[in-house]
């Protein structure tokens, strides 16, 4: 298998090293060919001076540095652009994950198009239980968005990148993900989400829920 991770960063992260040595290591595990592109659109100095710390003790990484901000769908856009691999990772350097069970992750993308980790998701044999508003959202997304998924903003991802080459994306913000989810399923492509095991921390669920209401606005205009 053939992969780019991709990772932009939107903050300073101070842990940022760390993970990608972590991350190196275990894709190295995998014997995967691999490359890592990483997007530093936070304007900041003390982040590029990382991020060139990174560049020059990493091997297969590759650093992109903005020196204003462009905002996650652009610091995106570029990083599926210059991504060479067959099968894209998108990673969230926010969100907290065991890098160490990445191998079932990727297996999954045999079977379908776009996979994304979810917490809305229930690991076999487990119920599932949600707050109103995240009921509210789960809802929305299956019914009125037309997204067969509930993580609509994800913090991993995993693409095959000729389903990146042919969507008419145009959102720039955090809506970047949720047009590239709603526009593959749209185009015919299997997007499914699995419990990954390590979600990320959930935000309000009715914070997602008017997220995803002001973003069926924007694709409706």
């Amino acid at each position: 298998m053939n992969i780019s991770v991709i990772i932009p960063v939107c903050e300073f992260q101070s842990d940022l090293q760390k993970a990608h040595e972590v991350l190196i290591r275990v894709l190295r595990n995998l014997s995967l060919e691999f490359e890592v592109l990483i997007c530093d659109d936070t304007a900041s100095s003390q982040s590029h001076v990382v991020c060139k710390l990174i560049k020059d003790r990493g091997a297969h990484t590759k650093i992109f540095l903005h020196e204003k901000r462009l905002g996650l769908g652009q610091s995106l856009r570029e990083l599926f652009t210059e991504a060479k691999g067959d099968i894209v990772l998108y990673l969230n350097p926010r969100a907290l994950f065991d890098y160490q069970a990445l191998a079932v992750f990727l297996n999954s993308v045999r079977q379908c198009d776009v996979i994304v980790s979810s917490h809305y998701k229930a690991k076999e044999g487990e119920k599932l239980s949600l707050a109103l508003g995240e009921r509210l959202y789960s809802f929305f997304c299956r019914f009125l968005l037309r997204i067969p998924i509930c993580e609509i903003i994800p913090s991993l991802m995993l693409v095959r990148r000729k389903v990146f080459a042919v969507l008419p994306l145009k959102a720039s913000g955090e809506d970047f993900l949720t047009e590239f989810l709603a526009r593959a399923h749209g185009q015919g492509f299997l997007v499914r989400e699995v419990n990954f095991g390590f979600p990320p921390k959930r935000r309000n669920g009715f914070f997602r829920f008017f997220s995803a209401l002001n973003f069926r606005k924007q694709m409706s205009s």
